[in-house]
């Protein structure tokens, strides 16, 4: 803090004379002290990502055609062979219904550590002024 200290100094000189010396002093304290602070900080967070695709794929039609032959004999009472030939066309109309559901789970964690030191140095300067008034 600062304060102001006055005194009256009162004394005789050689030839008989008073005088009067008034001292003023006033101090302005200024500080000076060093202060270091420091703190480790680590923080961490951690990310889960979760991805899900499904596919469905369903409804097949297949459609298969051929021909099939086949030969016929026959036989009569005149004793004489025939022979036939028949084409047959047959289709086949064959329809599969697939329901298919896949479901892809992908999860990913991610975790993230962070550490930094963090320091303040504070610088305080201490000094006292004398002013000094002789009356």
């Amino acid at each position: 803090h600062m304060y102001t200290h006055t005194y009256t100094h009162v004394h005789t000189c050689a030839h008989k004379q008073t005088c009067t010396h008034m001292c003023t002093h006033v101090h302005i304290p200024i500080y000076t002290r060093v202060h270091t602070q420091s703190h480790t900080c680590t923080k961490s967070h951690t990310i889960t990502h979760s991805q899900s695709h499904n596919h469905t794929h369903q409804n097949h039609t297949i459609t298969h055609t051929y021909i099939q032959s086949h030969t016929h004999n026959h036989t009569h009472s005149q004793n004489h062979t025939r022979n036939h030939t028949h084409n047959h066309r047959i289709t086949h109309r064959i329809t599969h219904t697939h329901n298919h559901t896949i479901t892809i789970t992908q999860s990913h964690r991610i975790t993230h550590s962070h550490t930094y030191n963090h320091t303040i140095t504070y610088n305080h300067t201490n000094a006292t002024t004398h002013t000094q008034s002789h009356t």
